[in-house]
């Protein structure tokens, strides 16, 4: 048997659920909010957003289907590679290790853009022998013939940094677009980019890159086809479409 206070308690919880599932039937009534939007005052389009994820969709009268109101977005649209040998001698930098932090100073001595880079953490014991040997990983953002820090938690509170050695194992960047190059690409979109071609592109290879570019590149000149070929080896094919859609939306304003 319950005891008044105990019956009273459970009174109380039913009636806050009871008022909180009328809320939810009066004023949540579905999983979507419906709004009318007008477009250049004249048009109506349905827009619905889902309540918990926030995601917007508009409806389309010719299919009959919800499409999203966000462009399709590429994951990276730079060309990010690990460097070879060469340009990773060319990251240096000085460290720090202190009360299980681990911080370095690093200097991009290399061309490229520095956005992860891989260090080996080889903890010592008083004695000179090895406690650990580990990677970590961290990520950075350093321009060319900059410097930025590195700082992330190793573990071990004990082990300061004359106790450890230090190499950076792996590094990787992206290479900046010149003022060249990317002068050289604007000049042949101005030239060569139209709107009907822009809207068939994106219909037909909405969400692949390189059927984009090569389609895009299709009809052009020989000459200009090897341009944007090699400039999609050396900056990527996502940064170079990147460019393209650019110089389209500043060319049809």
């Amino acid at each position: 048997m319950f005891d008044m206070k105990t019956r009273n308690l459970v009174v109380v919880c039913i009636t806050i659920f009871v008022i909180l599932l009328l809320i939810g039937i009066l004023f949540w009534p579905t999983l979507y909010r419906y709004e009318k939007l007008m477009v250049d005052d004249k048009t109506p389009v349905l827009v619905r957003t889902n309540r918990l994820t926030k995601y917007t969709e508009k409806y389309n009268i010719a299919n009959g289907k919800w499409v999203s109101t966000v462009k399709y977005q590429r994951k990276s649209s730079v060309n990010v590679q690990e460097l070879l040998y060469e340009e990773r001698a060319r990251i240096t930098g000085y460290a720090r290790l202190l009360y299980g932090s681990f911080s370095v100073d690093v200097y991009n001595g290399s061309d490229l853009t520095i956005k992860k880079l891989r260090f080996r953490i080889i903890a010592k014991e008083k004695n000179g022998s090895v406690r650990w040997d580990r990677e970590f990983d961290s990520d950075t953002f350093i321009s060319p013939l900059s410097t930025g820090i590195c700082y992330f938690f190793v573990g071990d509170t004990d082990i300061i940094g004359s106790q450890c050695d230090w190499y950076i194992n792996k590094v990787w960047g992206y290479k900046e677009w010149s003022v060249y190059n990317l002068s050289m690409l604007q000049d042949i979109v101005r030239a060569e980019l139209t709107s009907k071609r822009m809207v068939l592109l994106q219909k037909e290879f909405e969400n692949n890159d390189d059927a984009i570019l090569e389609a895009f590149i299709r009809f052009l000149p020989c000459g200009e086809q090897i341009v944007i070929k090699n400039l999609a080896v050396e900056y990527g094919v996502g940064s170079v479409l990147d460019k393209i859609f650019e110089q389209y939306d500043k060319d049809s304003r």
